[in-house]
C-alpha cells in the first residue's frame, strides 16, 4: 500500500538513478522532464507524497533524509517551472490550490500533515514558488492588454487528469487565500503570533506572581 502511495516519488527517484547510472550531466534528466511539461505530474505528486503522513513510512517527527530533501527540492522547483511554463493550462482553481499549499509548506516549520520538520532549502523553494504564482496572477490582473484572465480560466488538462489533481491537492486543506488583502492579513497574523503568545505567557506569569 505504501509503495502504491509513493508511486510518483519512486518514479522520480528512478529518473535520478538512471541518470546517474548513465553518467549524464547532473540533473539533465530532471531538466528534460521539466522541458517535456511533466505530463504525468511527477513533480507535483512527489511533493504531495513526501509531505503526507498517509504515504510516508517514516515516523512522525523524523527528519527527511538527504535523498528525500534532494527529491523534494527538485520536485518543488521542477513543478514551479512546469506550471509557469503552461500557466493557463492548469486553470485558476488548481493553480490557486497549489499556490496555497506551497505557501503553507513554506511558512511551516514542519509539515502539518506529517509532523516531519521540512528542511529549510525545501521551505524556501516552496515560498519562492508561491511568490512566483502570486506575481504571475497579479501581472495578468494588472495588464489591460491581456487577452485572457486566469481568474476565469477553467483547467485545460484532460478532464479526468485535472479532476484527479484537483482532488489530490485539495486533500492538503491549506488555508485558502484568494486576494492580496487576505494574503497580507495571513502573513501579518503569522508574524504577530509569537508576540501574542509571549504576551499571554507574561500575563499568566504575572497573575501567578500576585496570587
Amino acid at each position: 500500500y505504501t509503495a502504491k502511495m509513493m508511486e510518483a516519488t519512486n518514479e522520480l527517484r528512478q529518473v535520478v538513478v538512471v541518470q546517474q547510472q548513465q553518467h549524464q550531466q547532473p540533473y539533465a534528466a530532471l531538466q528534460s522532464l521539466r522541458d517535456s511539461g511533466d505530463p504525468r505530474h511527477l513533480f507535483l505528486r512527489t511533493v504531495l507524497e513526501l509531505t503526507s503522513s498517509v504515504s510516508s513510512s517514516s515516523p512522525a517527527g523524523s527528519p527527511y533524509s538527504g535523498e528525500e530533501e534532494m527529491l523534494l527540492f527538485h520536485a518543488v522547483t521542477g513543478m514551479r517551472s512546469v506550471v509557469l511554463m503552461s500557466f493557463e493550462l492548469y486553470g485558476s482553481a488548481l493553480v490557486a490550490l497549489i499556490r496555497d499549499v506551497m505557501l503553507d509548506l513554506g511558512l511551516s516549520s514542519s509539515c502539518v500533515s506529517s509532523s516531519r520538520p521540512l528542511p529549510r532549502t525545501v521551505r524556501m523553494a516552496c515560498l519562492s514558488t508561491a511568490a512566483a504564482f502570486w506575481k504571475r496572477i497579479w501581472d495578468q490582473e494588472e495588464d489591460p492588454s491581456s487577452l485572457s484572465s486566469l481568474s476565469t480560466k477553467p483547467s485545460q488538462l484532460d478532464p479526468a487528469q485535472g479532476q484527479a489533481l484537483l482532488a489530490l491537492v485539495s486533500q492538503r486543506q491549506a488555508p485558502l487565500i484568494s486576494t492580496r488583502a487576505q494574503l497580507f492579513s495571513h502573513l501579518e497574523h503569522l508574524l504577530m503570533e509569537p508576540f501574542q503568545q509571549q504576551t499571554v505567557t507574561n500575563n499568566v506569569c504575572e497573575r501567578a506572581t500576585h496570587a
